[in-house]
C-alpha cells in the first residue's frame, strides 16, 4: 500500500474507500437483480425482492462497516464491541428479511385463495 499520509491516516482512508466499494456493489447487486427479475412473467419474485428491498440495502452497509474495520488497527475492546454491534445487526437483518417475506407470502396467499 502507498503511503501518502501517515500510515494511521491511510489506514482510514483505505477503510473508507472499500465502505464505499461496498456501497457501491451494492447498487450494482439491485440494478442486476431488478433486471433478472423484470425478464420473468410471474409477479411474485418481483414482489419478493420489493419487499427485501430495505434488508438488502442495510446489509449492504453492514458488510461495508465489517469489511472497512478489518482493515483498520482498533483496541481490542473496541473492536469487539463493533463485532458484537454488527452480529447484532446481522441478525436484525435476517429476522427483518423473513418478516418482511412472510407477511408478502401470507398477502399473496390471501390474492390465491379468495379465488376459491
Amino acid at each position: 500500500m502507498v503511503e501518502i499520509f501517515d500510515k494511521q491516516t491511510d489506514m482510514y482512508i483505505f477503510a473508507i474507500l472499500i465502505f464505499f466499494v461496498v456501497v457501491l456493489l451494492k447498487i450494482v447487486f439491485k440494478k442486476i437483480a431488478y433486471k433478472i427479475v423484470q425478464k420473468t412473467s410471474n409477479k411474485f419474485d418481483d414482489d419478493v425482492l420489493e419487499s427485501l428491498d430495505r434488508p438488502i440495502d442495510f446489509l449492504f452497509i453492514l458488510l461495508g462497516i465489517n469489511f472497512a474495520l478489518s482493515v483498520l488497527t482498533l483496541d481490542t475492546s473496541i473492536k469487539e464491541t463493533i463485532s458484537h454491534i454488527l452480529r447484532s445487526g446481522f441478525i436484525i437483518v435476517l429476522f427483518w428479511s423473513a418478516l418482511n417475506f412472510l407477511t408478502h407470502l401470507s398477502l399473496n396467499l390471501h390474492k390465491v385463495t379468495d379465488k376459491f
